[in-house]
């Protein structure tokens, strides 16, 4: 089974030298996303792309204002502590904005 790096390649999303620089970042124990950042053209690209890969919603971080409400629920320190961001409650879910990939999480 192909390695998100690998996809990411296939699909054009990272050339073979970006792929070669986050694997090598990987196997020295950097997360997924830490990788991505340092080795890909385009973090965004990357970013929009990881979100596709596991089914989750790419939300643009200028058009993400969290509801105040909402992140008083939340204990500060953890938010910032695994870099999570309440953005809004639909139907029970909560919708949260993170930089980091789920593996890492």
């Amino acid at each position: 089974m192909k390695d998100i790096l690998d996809m990411m390649e296939q699909d054009g999303v990272l050339d073979a030298s970006a792929k070669a620089r986050a694997r090598r970042l990987r196997e020295e124990g950097a997360s997924l996303d830490e990788a991505l950042a340092r080795a890909a053209a385009s973090q965004k690209a990357a970013l929009r792309y990881l979100a596709g890969a596991f089914g989750l919603p790419y939300v643009e971080p200028e058009s993400a204002a969290p509801d105040a409400e909402l992140l008083r629920q939340f204990p500060a320190r953890l938010l910032l502590k695994r870099g999570l961001l309440p953005l809004r409650e639909e139907d029970g879910t909560v919708l949260v904005a993170t930089s980091l990939s789920l593996i890492h999480i």
